[in-house]
């Protein structure tokens, strides 16, 4: 049975993301168990892909600040991945790298 603190952290990043992104039948939240926390994989429409890493990877960093804060409060430890195509335009694989 998963624990019930990293349930709610993956509703957490699913609602964020969902929020982000116009294509929210295409958003895919997978998770890797660790021994401290969870990893959450996340992948959406390549269309979305610019919004939910931002400006600089804004949103990207702000989603990681939340759940890193989520993860504080349950002696948790969470990291997030954003997926991609690797047929991506070079400014926007610049980005993703650069996180």
């Amino acid at each position: 049975m998963p624990d019930l603190r990293d349930v709610s952290v993956y509703h957490l990043v699913f609602k964020l993301v969902a929020a982000l992104v116009e294509h929210n039948d295409e958003i895919l939240v997978q998770t890797v168990l660790t021994n401290e926390g969870m990893t959450f994989s996340v992948r959406v429409h390549a269309d979305d892909l610019q919004r939910l890493v931002g400006e600089q990877g804004r949103n990207a960093d702000a989603i990681r600040t939340l759940i890193d804060s989520a993860g504080n409060k349950v002696k948790r430890r969470y990291s997030l991945v954003i997926e991609h195509e690797h047929a991506l335009p070079s400014e926007l694989a610049v980005e993703v790298v650069s996180q």
